[in-house]
């Protein structure tokens, strides 16, 4: 399999490697995410695109959903209404292998 760079994307196919992490679409996106606790809407109607290759802080007082969304985007909760992608997938085995969280 050859190396990962801008001059050859082309030619490497998706099943050269387990990930496919290259390519014009987002590494995550929620689409209306929302995620209610105890009937308290926590997160209401997220839309969000984060491309690949960028660093993202999430900044806000506390109890504001900072930690509701990562663990949403990690698949450790399971949201109310609405949608989270990871490489155009929904969190699952494969997003797994490339997210970490502690």
């Amino acid at each position: 399999m050859p190396g990962l760079s801008q001059d050859n994307l082309d030619e490497i196919r998706p099943d050269d490697v387990d990930i496919c992490l290259y390519g014009n679409g987002e590494l995550v996106e929620c689409k209306n995410l929302c995620k209610e606790f105890d009937g308290k809407q926590i997160l209401k109607d997220i839309n969000l695109k984060i491309p690949r290759g960028k660093i993202v802080g999430l900044l806000g007082k506390n109890g504001m959903g900072k930690t509701t969304l990562i663990k949403l985007i990690n698949d450790l909760l399971t949201p109310t209404s609405g949608e989270v992608l990871i490489n155009g997938e929904k969190p699952g085995i494969n997003s797994k292998k490339i997210i970490a969280y502690l």
